[in-house]
């Protein structure tokens, strides 16, 4: 199984997920366990012995990028995007938790995408969207 906990938000985050990792490594000792983090987190999800990959999420610079209205700095931006969906893609992650707990199981990412921008754009709650993977 390969699983992906996603924590983009801040250290302290990244912290308090450890009792999520050592529950999913315990649930699944034999599953890939990949952290998605932000650069000040890298250290965090290096120490930790349940997490067997790490993906750094670098946001900042591609927020900067898309808010600039320069377009080189614009397609910058949507590569970036585009080689973050490419290598989730590849790794093909079973499922994805997040500090509020599973997201949702993947059959595929694109799948994900959709619902998460359905979600969005009717401002339902993912919880109950995730329920279309199933």
């Amino acid at each position: 199984m390969r699983i992906l906990v996603a924590q983009m938000t801040r250290m302290g985050d990244m912290l308090q997920n450890s009792t999520l990792t050592r529950a999913l490594r315990q649930r699944y000792p034999d599953a890939h366990i990949t952290a998605m983090v932000r650069p000040l987190a890298r250290a965090i999800a290096e120490r930790n012995p349940d997490i067997d990959d790490i993906i750094l999420y670098e946001e900042d610079a591609m927020f900067c990028d898309l808010r600039s209205r320069d377009s080189d700095r614009l397609l910058r931006a949507y590569r970036s995007a585009a080689a973050l969906v490419d290598d989730l893609n590849a790794r093909q992650f079973d499922i994805v938790y997040t500090s509020r707990g599973v997201l949702c199981w993947l059959r595929d990412l694109d799948a994900w995408a959709r619902i998460v921008a359905f979600a969005h754009a009717h401002d339902q709650k993912l919880g109950r969207m995730a329920n279309l993977l199933s």
